[in-house]
């Protein structure tokens, strides 16, 4: 798989799912994975298929059926992501999430590796919270 198809595999699995905020995340990979391997095998269907389903179960998770605002946690360490609560307002998941970061800035050495929440309305619209960037 030669580097232009490598990038643009990654980059049609995020706007498949419509993941907002992460979509730049993933497509920032993608070039990195094709400057490392160029010419070589990127990634196979199998990864591309994996990294689907797991955009999927994420988009899923940000949605609340309940009409509830959520806070999710993502350890950007370990990649383990999690529903931390939920809140009446968006205002409410908000402010939570804005808190939990600042919280746990202490304990990472960078952004890069650091546990973050992020604030989602009822739809699954991301709302912010990432106090490590401007949200």
């Amino acid at each position: 798989m030669d580097e232009e198809k490598g990038y643009d595999v990654i980059k049609e699995a995020a706007e498949v799912a419509e993941i907002g905020e992460r979509k730049s995340q993933i497509e920032e990979l993608a070039v990195e994975l094709s400057r490392a391997a160029p010419g070589g095998e990127i990634i196979t269907k199998e990864q591309v298929e994996a990294a689907k389903r797991n955009i999927e179960r994420v988009a899923k998770m940000r949605k609340s059926p309940e009409g509830k605002c959520k806070v999710i946690g993502v350890d950007k360490f370990d990649g383990e992501d999690w529903v931390e609560g939920e809140y009446d307002t968006p205002e409410e998941a908000l402010k939570e999430a804005r808190r939990l970061t600042e919280e746990a800035k202490p304990l990472a050495s960078h952004h890069n590796v650091a546990t973050v929440y992020y604030a989602y309305d009822r739809d699954g619209n991301y709302l912010g919270g990432d106090t490590w960037v401007d949200e």
